[in-house]
């Protein structure tokens, strides 16, 4: 068979499995790897209401902390001070975070730039779609940075055993990100439009458990 042949072949065979592999729910590849309620979620270690409450409170408690020290806005866009929009950003995190405990470990995940649970549970949520910003922390390209954390994540799975095109594929998704360009998400000019396509990954729930527990 002709080398373009071979390719063509090789593609429509990943396309039919990508339209299989249907995704249940979405986590951003650094939730996995930095957000202990996310992990205990998945691994479902912990009661939902325990780990939503948690995490709300812990993103209050160090925004009061760092009050007047961070001029960056980061805080204000991942937790608010007011008691009702705080009792509706739990509200919002036990709804995902019992998502995560209980889809079976059939069930495909995306690891993937799409907004998840806690992206919708920001009161503000501009650095979600955001890259190349200032906050707590310098400005990074968001995209590096979730590549990086796909490794991280990759690199457990296979050190589990796990197999890429059994347990886990790959994903080409395109998104949309707003580069502030180096300056903080409290300014008021919105970031430029910067397309991304990113090598997303869609794994089953079981394998990705197993990696979290």
């Amino acid at each position: 068979m002709p080398p373009e042949r071979n390719k063509k072949v090789r593609e429509n065979k990943k396309e039919e499995k990508e339209k299989l592999w249907v995704r249940s729910a979405t986590i951003r590849p650094h939730h996995v790897t930095g957000i202990q309620s996310v992990r205990d979620a998945i691994a479902g270690t912990t009661s939902v209401d325990d780990l939503a409450r948690s995490h709300i409170i812990g993103r209050y408690d160090a925004k009061i902390a760092r009050r007047g020290k961070d001029k960056s806005g980061y805080d204000d866009d991942v937790v608010d001070e007011n008691i009702l929009s705080l009792v509706n950003q739990i509200a919002v995190l036990r709804k995902y975070f019992n998502t995560l405990r209980t889809l079976p470990d059939s069930a495909y995940v995306g690891l993937d730039l799409d907004l998840d649970g806690l992206c919708d549970a920001c009161p503000i949520g501009k650095h979600c779609t955001g890259t190349n910003y200032e906050s707590t922390k310098k400005p990074r390209s968001t995209f590096n940075s979730e590549v990086g954390q796909l490794l991280i994540i990759e690199t457990n799975l296979m050190m589990n055993g796990f197999v890429e095109g059994v347990d886990y594929i790959r994903v080409m998704t395109d998104h949309t990100l707003y580069n502030y360009g180096g300056r903080i998400l409290a300014d008021s000019a919105p970031g430029t439009v910067e397309k991304v396509v990113f090598p997303s990954i869609t794994v089953r729930m079981g394998a990705l458990r197993k990696i979290c527990k």
